[in-house]
């Protein structure tokens, strides 16, 4: 057993200090490399998300069921006619875009969907930065926990006035 001081034993501790110092920054450099990647990757996965969202015609939106909060894609926006500045987050939002005589439909539809995984897929008159309704077609599913509990709902909105109103009007003429 040599001491510490003798300098086969300097010689030992320099050379496992240095071993250390090199193993760590590899490990350093690897977990940095690898980072990078994870970067990359979900940087890339962003923008394919975007560029899907951007072609195409419906708004999407995403509610945190857990902060009742909602999140509105510019198309989501600019189908009502507002921006981001213009419509509040909190979950109640949506609610109060949503026709009076199409509340008890949309309500049901969401609880049905939340309580029981019936697919959350409605038609709904939602108020624009006009004022003026226009008929919706609103999709969505709920992500759940291990539990089953629903943590947040994603989905879209699509613009079928068109359609709704032309339907309509042929019921008028048909009853006519």
């Amino acid at each position: 057993h040599l001491p510490p001081e003798s300098a086969w034993g300097r010689e030992f501790l320099v050379g496992a200090f240095a071993c250390v110092l090199a193993g760590t920054a590899l490990f350093t450099a690897a977990a940095h490399a690898e980072r990078l990647r994870a970067e990359d990757d979900a940087r890339r996965s962003r923008e394919r998300f975007e560029l899907a969202v951007s072609g195409s015609s419906g708004g999407l939106w995403e509610w945190d069921l857990v902060r009742d909060r909602v999140e509105f894609s510019p198309r989501f926006l600019g189908l009502l006619g507002m921006d981001a500045r213009v419509l509040q987050h909190a979950g109640d939002v949506f609610r109060g875009l949503v026709h009076a005589d199409d509340h008890r439909v949309f309500e049901a539809a969401v609880h049905d969907h939340l309580e029981r995984g019936v697919p959350y897929d409605v038609d709904v008159r939602l108020r624009l930065a006009s004022g003026e309704y226009r008929w919706f077609h609103a999709r969505g599913v709920a992500q759940r926990d291990e539990d089953g509990r629903a943590l947040r709902m994603s989905g879209s909105i699509a613009d079928v006035h068109a359609q709704r109103t032309n339907e309509e009007e042929l019921v008028r003429h048909a009853h006519a």
